[in-house]
């Protein structure tokens, strides 16, 4: 399953320097929880880091973000058009 998850005040406080360590050392930590991590993206006006990952549960994607010291405010599976055309075909 592929979620996108959005921390509303990750950037707070970080350099863009940081905010980049701090991804990459979250990719590890995710991978312990069997979470791969598609792409972050990021909001600087609002303050706001989506990340879009795979993982098998949406509790998976919340428990590795905990685990590297993150907070998900929110968290949505996502699923393409094309996907559910090929499902119902």
């Amino acid at each position: 399953m592929t979620y996108i998850d959005i921390h509303k005040r990750i950037l707070e406080g970080l350099t863009e320097l940081q905010f980049r360590e701090k991804m990459e050392e979250s990719r590890a930590v995710f991978s312990h929880h069997y979470v791969k991590t598609l792409g972050t993206y990021c909001d600087p006006q609002r303050g706001r880091c989506f990340c879009v990952t795979e993982a098998i549960k949406p509790e998976a994607v919340e428990e590795a973000h905990k685990a590297a010291g993150m907070h998900c405010d929110e968290i949505y599976e996502l699923v393409t058009f094309l996907q559910k055309a090929k499902e119902i075909s």
